[in-house]
This record gives structure tokens, C-alpha cells and sequence, in this order.
């Protein structure tokens, strides 16, 4: 089966918005220091002592050296039925069911690069039918695929993420923590549920997800944790608990906005000054719309209200034609003279969709 055509460069849209480089006073790169060897010299000596082994050069980490830490964030991963039967004709000459490596082989090594990469993943995983739209279950295999390609973790909360009810969060977990993934956004129990937490290049980093619902769907009144919710309270307490076990930079991922519009909503503009007032963010990412939305800076928070699709089927053919954008969003935090804080951000130029 030949390999569809999944990448194309970024349509003619405005990117005044889109693409924001900023630069911190004092830089984000630090130096190491490297003192020579010392070897004994005893050639004109009348009674030299044994020779001794000659010391190896050291490097030796300067303890004061700003740290730097480049983070990648990708777009909605929702395999649709067809791109699930693209895997399926993948995996015809092996053991497996599905193979999804070979869509993901040419972001692989951008993902590789970079310190910390993260996925955003719209679907339950299933041990049993495969399903697209409107209740989403996908092969195992898709998580396997995404270990590989160089996914450090994903965010899970999202529309979908109870689409087969608790049954699918537990499934998708199993997953995760097989395929040594780790994860936030939902979770089996009350103890549990917690952020996912990395340590990049010695900077501790927090990750909380969240969405605006569930389809319609309802969380059991007395089990709550299945699925976060977009509450600015819970980011406000989840926030403060993730700082208070030293936490130093924290990225929360939203499920927010409305479908197809490449303009954030009112609801959301609102929601991020409410996040930026907390003082506890760092970073939003915004996931839902399936399109591409602006970058934004609030305060001393920054936005990204939307990646737009990373893998799925949408097309003109359904929605609308910028369904098929999305984007990889470099972010490089590190030491600045004002702290730990954001360098860059900006878009990469290809996608997959």
C-alpha cells in the first residue's frame, strides 16, 4: 500500500499572530569549564618515584550554568476509521494488527530532538472493535507508535476521553503506562489523579490537562477524578499542589473553543486572563478547534489557543479546508537574570494531518 501524502507545508494564512519569537536578557546557554590534566614529569629526576597513572581530564558541570530545555507540542491526535485502516494495510506483512510508525517516521526525528515531547491524544484506546467518530476507540497500537516516534507523554482529557465510559479511561491508562508514556487529564481514582511531572535537563516541569466536557456525557457525581474538567478553581489548587512539590515550570493543556473557528472565542480569551491571574501557569496549550489559532501573551503567561489536527481525516471534503493545518510548537524555557522563563516559541513548518 503506498504511504498517503501527509505532509504539506502550512496554507497561506496570517502569521503575525501565529509565530512569536521572543528573546530573554542574558541568554539561555551556559558554559562548562574543562581543566587540563596533570601529568607527573620525572624524566630529569635523580630518584624518580613509580610513575603514576596519568590523570584523565575532567569535565566539570559549572553548578551555576543557566539550564536550558527545548518542549515540542503537537495537535489533536484522532485516528478516524480511515486512517486507522491506512495502520491496519501497514501492518499486513507482520505480526501485528496495526502499524502506525510509518505515519509518524517523518516527525520522528524532530520529536527525538528536542528535551520534552508532548502529544495530545483524543481517543480512548480499545481492546476490542476498532471505532472513528462519533465514539472513538483505537487500537493499542496507536500508543506503541507514539513511544517510538519520541512522545514523552500526552495530555488525555478531551471531549472523548469517556466516550466508553470508565471502561475506556482505565483501558487508555493501561495503555499509557505500558507503552511508558506518561499522562494527565484523567484518571482510575481520586488518588491518582495528579499531573505528570518530568525533570528536563534538571528543570522541573508539571503537565495538567483539562476539557470543557464530554460530549454530553456526565461524570458520576461521587467520582469526579475519571476525567478533569475546566474549572479555574481545580487549575488554581491543581497549580499551587504542583508548585508546592517544586514544580518550576508548568504547562497546562486545555480542550477549549469552538470547532473549526481560527479565532479564539470569547469563553476562551476569558478563561486564559483568568489562568494568567493565578500566577501559577506558564504555558497554555489549546487543543479542540482543529484548526491553527493565535499565540498570545497574558501577562507573564503565554497562549497557544490552538495546534490544530495532528493526525486525523478531516479534510475540506468535511469541514473545512485549514482542518487539515497543524502545527509543532517549539518552546525553549530556561535561566534568564528574571528567572526561569519562556526564550522562544514558534511554529514548525510542516505538519501531519
Amino acid at each position: 500500500m503506498p504511504v498517503p501524502k501527509l505532509f504539506r507545508p502550512l496554507r497561506a494564512i496570517s502569521f503575525a499572530a501565529l509565530v512569536v519569537i521572543v528573546s530573554v536578557p542574558g541568554g539561555l546557554s551556559g558554559d562548562e569549564t574543562e581543566p587540563p590534566g596533570v601529568l607527573g614529569d620525572t624524566a630529569n629526576s635523580a630518584n624518580p618515584d613509580p610513575p603514576s597513572a596519568p590523570t584523565v581530564p575532567v569535565t566539570v558541570p559549572d553548578r551555576n550554568a543557566p539550564r536550558v530545555a527545548e518542549l515540542a507540542f503537537t495537535g489533536d491526535i484522532i485516528p478516524h476509521r480511515p486512517v486507522s485502516m491506512f495502520a491496519r494495510g501497514f501492518a499486513r506483512n507482520s505480526d501485528a494488527d496495526y502499524d502506525f510508525t510509518p505515519i509518524f517516521e517523518h516527525v520522528a526525528q524532530e520529536l527525538q530532538a528536542v528535551d520534552l515531547a508532548i502529544c495530545h491524544l483524543e481517543t480512548t484506546i480499545s481492546d476490542g472493535p476498532v471505532t472513528g467518530y462519533p465514539r472513538f476507540g483505537a487500537p493499542l497500537e496507536l500508543v506503541e507508535a507514539i513511544a517510538e516516534a519520541g512522545w514523552d507523554g500526552c495530555s488525555l482529557a478531551s471531549n472523548h476521553s469517556f466516550d466508553f465510559g470508565a471502561d475506556g479511561v482505565v483501558r487508555t491508562i493501561r495503555a499509557m503506562r505500558e507503552a511508558n508514556l506518561a499522562f494527565t487529564g484523567t484518571a482510575v481514582d481520586r488518588e491518582s489523579r495528579r499531573d505528570a511531572r518530568y525533570e528536563v535537563n534538571g528543570i522541573q516541569v508539571s503537565h495538567l490537562s483539562y476539557t470543557y466536557g464530554l460530549n454530553g456525557g456526565k461524570l458520576p457525581e461521587d467520582e469526579t477524578w475519571w476525567v478533569n474538567l475546566i474549572d479555574v478553581e481545580a487549575i488554581r489548587d491543581d497549580s499551587n499542589k504542583s508548585r508546592s512539590e517544586g514544580a518550576e515550570f508548568i504547562v497546562v493543556s486545555l480542550h477549549w473553543g469552538v470547532e473549526y473557528s481560527p479565532v479564539p472565542s470569547a469563553s476562551q480569551e476569558r478563561l486564559a486572563r483568568e489562568i494568567a491571574a493565578l500566577g501559577t501557569v506558564d504555558l497554555l496549550i489549546g487543543h479542540h478547534a482543529h484548526v491553527l489559532q493565535p499565540i498570545d501573551r497574558i501577562d507573564d503567561m503565554w497562549v497557544a489557543y490552538g495546534l490544530g489536527n495532528f493526525l486525523s481525516n478531516q479534510s475540506p471534503a468535511c469541514c473545512t479546508p485549514s482542518s487539515g493545518d497543524g502545527a509543532i510548537l517549539y518552546v525553549r524555557i530556561g535561566d534568564s537574570p528574571e528567572g526561569l522563563a519562556v526564550g522562544t516559541i514558534t511554529f514548525g513548518n510542516y505538519i501531519l494531518g
